[in-house]
């Protein structure tokens, strides 16, 4: 079950699928649109669609790279007590910037 509280007509972002064999319901090839609800997230007024649709290939490239595959950090959700250091480089590019905001969290 879906956790966010979304409205029609909100702005929303996300990851979803451009086509989805076994579900196919699941897809993005059309004018409306239908996502898993728990990978979205309202758009905030300060963004425009154009600058919300980069995001969320940003935050998984950021993930995999510091949480999954390469550094296995642990989560922002789980802070680390050690004096542990990350270099982020290219710290000052789009994925950068994200990078570093979450290895700070």
């Amino acid at each position: 079950a879906v956790t966010k509280s979304f409205s029609p007509g909100d702005r929303i972002c996300g990851c979803a699928h451009g086509a989805n064999q076994d579900q196919p319901e699941d897809g993005v090839f059309a004018e409306y649109a239908m996502v898993k609800g728990d990978v979205q997230m309202k758009i905030p007024d300060s963004l425009t669609f154009e600058q919300a649709a980069t995001f969320p290939l940003g935050v998984a490239t950021v993930a995999q790279g510091l949480y999954q595959q390469a550094l296995k950090m642990k989560l922002p959700t789980e802070p680390t007590t050690g004096g542990e250091w990350v270099l982020i480089y290219g710290g000052s590019t789009a994925t950068g910037s994200l990078g570093v905001q979450f290895a700070k969290a």
